[in-house]
């Protein structure tokens, strides 16, 4: 397989409205996992929610930004117990750990910060990178947090751009090691293309797998 080069799309990545990536999401999914009061805070008498990057961006505080980025990113529901895990047990450390961030950081206090979120049960990296990102947490001339989700780390597997070679063993299991690398690779790309780095990200999760 050819390997492409991601210059290839700058005009497509720098007109992406990020901000603007929606999902809808139904009451009745979450009608039965979420206490009253944080369900009528999401949901209110609404059916079916639309929540975009935009709208939890905006969010300032820390607890809804967990919810609605759950929300957002597994609007039908997360897999097996673990919302359950994360939200009955978890919730206050995981609010605790985003509270102590610095913005910007050192990548030292990054590393320490990831570190502690990978510990919580049921929060994976997909899911951490997402509050990290929604939370607008930056590094000290490094870029700043993305979203590294498992189909962003099959475009990598795949060896399809060649600007992310470096990447070709990364896996779900290990992804967590490329995290600060994968922000750093973004934040030198954006920078070349003039682009912003969420627009590189959203372009490797919605074009990625579905170029031959």
């Amino acid at each position: 397989m050819q390997r492409k080069s991601i210059f290839s799309y700058c005009d497509l990545i720098a007109n992406l409205p990020v901000d603007e990536q929606a999902f809808d999401v139904k009451a009745s999914n979450w009608v039965k996992q979420l206490e009253d009061h944080d369900f009528i805070k999401l949901f209110g008498d609404n059916p079916v929610i639309t929540l975009s990057r935009r709208d939890i961006k905006e969010t300032t505080e820390i607890d809804l930004v967990v919810l609605k980025t759950i929300l957002w990113g597994y609007s039908s529901g997360m897999r097996g117990n673990h919302f359950f895990n994360i939200y009955k047990g978890q919730m206050e450390s995981i609010c605790t750990i985003l509270r102590k961030i610095e913005n910007p950081c050192s990548p030292e206090a990054f590393e320490e910060a990831h570190k502690e979120l990978r510990k919580i049960k049921s929060l994976g990296l997909s899911t951490y990178s997402k509050l990290l990102y929604f939370l607008g947490v930056s590094l000290f001339g490094a870029g700043s947090a993305l979203i590294l989700d498992e189909r962003i780390i099959r475009i990598f597997k795949s060896q399809k751009f060649e600007e992310f070679n470096s990447f070709n063993r990364i896996s779900i299991e290990n992804g967590y090691r490329y995290y600060l690398n994968y922000i750093q690779r973004i934040h030198e790309l954006a920078t070349q293309m003039q682009v912003k780095e969420d627009q590189i990200e959203l372009f490797l999760f919605t074009f990625g797998n579905n170029l031959k």
